[in-house]
């Protein structure tokens, strides 16, 4: 008897050990991908069809309205300071005379946004300087990644407010002609957002810090993302199996004895 109830209690402890350990990584980050390195055009406008074009770049679905405002399918022509002449699988924002702008609207709220991109020139003598820059929600605008070897960077902005809006802003310092390359916007969703109908105003996003990193300079954020609850429903379910387990053997040992 004394034996039994021993080895009832060493098996409690080790099920109580066992709940308090790790049962899994938090669950991932609610995440879509717009990724426009599949698209073929070589630097038309995008007059009509946004929607869909977008949709069919998107890794889930999500997104449920789009306004472009002189955004471009491929990056077009700009001579031989330009980054990518005539090269497919981006959009191009913007012209020599008037700025490029993307509205996107999704079915859940979104917290942050990374977009890969590059400026429309790469450094040289004729363009010594980056003047475009991007705004997400009106944040405080941020250079856009700039260099030589055309190296795209990743732009990141956290929402202060989390919205179903995110308004891509694409100005220059020096005039109306904010010119860019996207390769791909990311979106995080927030934790627990749940699909909605219709849309809110876009929230503000916190200005963007700066950050050399590849040869680049974008936006970038210092920030950790929200995790999941780690509490354990499996190893509490261990513990109460466990204990239920020596429990029945207890008493069918005392039986036994009798």
């Amino acid at each position: 008897m004394k034996k039994l109830s021993k080895i009832f209690a060493v098996v409690l402890v080790l099920a109580m050990a066992l709940s308090m350990l790790p049962m899994g990584a938090a669950a991932a980050a609610d995440t879509l991908t717009l990724d426009f390195t599949t698209l073929t055009g070589s630097g038309s406008e995008i007059t009509s069809g946004a929607l869909e074009l977008f949709q069919g770049c998107a890794s889930t679905t999500g997104l449920t309205a789009v306004s472009l405002t002189k955004i471009y399918n491929g990056a077009g022509s700009g001579g031989n300071t330009a980054a990518a002449p005539n090269a497919t699988g981006m959009l191009k924002t913007g012209t020599g005379s008037a700025n490029g702008e993307i509205v996107l609207t999704f079915a859940k709220k979104v917290t942050k946004v990374e977009i890969l991109c590059h400026d429309f020139y790469k450094v040289s003598s004729s363009y010594p300087n980056n003047t475009n820059q991007v705004a997400v929600n009106n944040s405080t605008p941020v250079l856009a990644p700039y260099t030589s070897e055309v190296t795209f960077g990743t732009m990141t902005f956290d929402l202060t407010t989390a919205s179903e809006n995110v308004d891509i802003d694409i100005t220059n310092t020096t005039g109306a002609k904010g010119r860019i390359l996207i390769k791909s916007i990311k979106v995080t969703f927030e934790e627990g957002s749940t699909q909605t109908t219709g849309t809110t105003a876009a929230g503000t996003t916190a200005a963007a810090g700066t950050t050399a990193a590849a040869g680049t300079t974008g936006a970038t954020s210092a920030t950790t993302g929200k995790t999941g609850d780690t509490t354990s429903i499996v190893g509490m379910t261990s513990v109460m199996v466990l204990a239920v387990t020596a429990l029945a053997a207890l008493v069918i040992g005392k039986k036994r004895m009798f």
